[in-house]
């Protein structure tokens, strides 16, 4: 491999000697590197999404009936207490940091930029984190019915049994954080930009409490489901720069 390969000059993507991206991409032998992607990616969404859908039926038919309910609720409860007009402005912008079209027009310059660059490497990271976090939450939405904190819903046109995981929380982590994991591997002195990136999830997690959309529990799982997005995007495209390895080797 040239040491000049699109991927040298954002270390985050290079495949471990011995990782779980190098063996997906062994065990699935001469196939194309974008077959490889296909694969390992759809693989690690199935297993994401069944694992928040098990988590979730979990809390709402376990854990809540035993007496959770109301801890997870004291949280929002005191949020609807000390609302305000000016706070709730505020929180509106907060939303909108973790929602359309902000996320989606992030991801979509991201990959623009790394496209026009030739790192489409970089291009399928970004893309597969943002896309798999819409997956995950849609479906586990769908299996996974939570009622949301009744505190008065500011955002009243959103269904109110949708409350577990918290998608703005889970978009906003999969799209800053990962954005954030290729500047700093490319720039490593961008890494004190680090604080903003984790800043700007919590600001939209702490929104969406607010604004009586979620409980604490549902934002934090959000969070946890964009952390796994971003792990499965960035396993699928080690795999599949192991599998163009392989190939030219």
């Amino acid at each position: 491999m040239s040491p000049t390969a699109p991927h040298d000059d954002v270390p985050l993507l290079r495949p471990a000697a011995t990782g779980v991206a190098r063996r997906a991409a062994d065990r699935l032998g001469n196939l194309h590197p974008a077959a490889v992607y296909a694969i390992t990616y759809l693989a690690g969404l199935v297993l994401l999404t069944l694992l928040t859908i098990g988590v979730g039926l979990l809390l709402v038919h376990v854990l809540l009936p035993e007496g959770l309910r109301n801890l997870d609720g004291r949280f929002p409860r005191w949020l609807a207490e000390h609302r305000t007009p000016g706070r709730t402005d505020w929180s509106e912008w907060g939303s909108l940091i973790g929602d359309s079209p902000v996320l989606p027009a992030l991801i979509l310059i991201g990959m623009a930029i790394a496209l026009a660059l030739k790192r489409g490497r970089v291009a399928a990271f970004l893309g597969g984190a943002g896309v798999a976090e819409l997956i995950v939450y849609r479906i586990t939405t769908l299996s996974v019915h939570r009622e949301r904190p009744g505190t008065g819903r500011l955002d009243p046109q959103l269904p109110v049994d949708q409350s577990f995981p918290s998608g703005h929380t889970g978009a906003s982590v999969a799209v800053y954080c990962a954005i954030m994991l290729v500047v700093a591997s490319r720039w490593p002195r961008l890494r004190v930009l680090w604080p903003i990136a984790v800043a700007l999830p919590v600001i939209v997690a702490l929104s969406r409490m607010y604004r009586g959309m979620h409980h604490p529990i549902d934002t934090i799982a959000g969070a946890l489901v964009g952390v796994g997005c971003i792990a499965l995007a960035l396993v699928a495209t080690r795999a599949a720069i192991a599998a163009r390895e392989r190939r030219e080797s």
